[in-house]
């Protein structure tokens, strides 16, 4: 049975749902994208896919409020694991800030270049993954149009995946900087997003090492293309770059998995 037209139908369902929060945000936006990727070989996140093709549906939400802001999104991945066979898996993130600056009444950027900053805080849930994160984090000033900003998280995170074990990431560290920068181009308008996160994992035995995971995407403003509205619907790549110390050790044929994945993303609102 294909369950893919019912993957996206619980997608769009969860994404009307939201409607009533997003009427009490100062701004919000919700996007639905689909995407196929190729080359996932990669055990220490559970996305090693016989073939290496994966497919996945992602719902992204991000909103501002009058003192900080939320990011979240859940990844609906489809493609047979190698280890166990599985069909699919979720994973997804909730990001939610609380902007000091604002609390405190501050008029102006901080220091000439934080337009915001506050406390940071994550919650990661995956197949057979999860994590904490609690910290610092900031937006930058950058020109009108764009986002540039960074977290700085104490990060607890435990692994268990069928068949490799507990891998433990307890008590370690985590950088992530982000960005949106739109790149204006007649009437077909490109936009350049993406984030890196950076932290540190360690094995069950004591050992350390770094993870690094990025995902920039480069979109064409298909319909703005062709006359139409402008940022509806966006089609380009998104690149799956995972570095991990023990990816090697896991099964994987390289420490590094890079992954090109054909995206389509259609802005609900």
């Amino acid at each position: 049975m294909n369950r893919t037209p019912i993957r996206i139908a619980v997608v769009l369902c969860l994404a009307a749902g939201l409607a009533p929060d997003l009427a009490r945000a100062d701004f919000a936006t919700t996007n639905l994208q689909v995407l196929e990727g190729w080359h996932f070989y990669d055990p220490s996140v559970g996305s090693d896919m016989r073939g290496g093709t994966m497919n996945t549906v992602t719902l992204n939400h991000f909103s501002t409020w009058k003192y900080g802001d939320t990011f979240a999104f859940v990844d609906m991945m489809e493609g047979t694991s190698r280890e166990d066979g599985t069909k699919s898996h979720l994973y997804g993130e909730v990001h939610p800030r609380l902007f000091l600056n604002r609390l405190l009444g501050q008029k102006g950027d901080t220091l000439g270049i934080l337009k915001d900053w506050g406390v940071a805080t994550e919650l990661n849930l995956g197949y057979g993954f999860q994590a904490y994160l609690a910290g610092l984090g900031a937006e930058l000033v950058v020109p009108k149009g764009w986002q540039f900003g960074t977290n700085v998280y104490y990060r607890y995170a435990q692994l268990q995946l069928p068949g490799l074990g507990q891998v433990n990431t307890n008590h370690t560290w985590q950088v992530s900087p982000f960005w949106t920068i739109p790149i204006p181009s007649g009437k077909a308008g490109v936009l350049f997003t993406g984030f890196v996160d950076v932290d540190g994992v360690k094995k069950v035995d004591g050992k350390q090492g770094v993870e690094v995971m990025a995902q920039p995407e480069l979109l064409v403003d298909v319909l703005g293309l062709a006359g139409g509205p402008r940022n509806k619907l966006y089609a380009g790549v998104e690149w799956y770059l995972h570095y991990h110390s023990f990816n090697k050790d896991l099964g994987a044929p390289s420490n590094l998995i890079s992954a090109p994945q054909a995206m389509i993303q259609w802005n609900l609102h």
